[in-house]
């Protein structure tokens, strides 16, 4: 495996993780806490998901 295939990899499992991360706070019952938290949650997910497509796309030339 690659270096370029494994930092794709670890970049998707990181977003997974987050999602899932939201997720669970939602449904957990921490009062208030929970809303800030999992919106931060969110949000990092969606920035490693503009984070893995700016990589895949400055480094699509490199051969896998």
């Amino acid at each position: 495996m690659s270096l370029k295939t494994f930092h794709l990899f670890f970049i998707s499992l990181s977003t997974v993780c987050c999602v899932g991360f939201g997720v669970w706070l939602i449904l957990s019952d921490m009062g208030a806490v929970r809303i800030a938290a999992s919106a931060a949650s969110f949000l990092c997910a969606a920035a490693l998901v503009l984070y893995g497509l700016r990589f895949r796309r400055k480094f699509r030339f490199i051969q896998s």
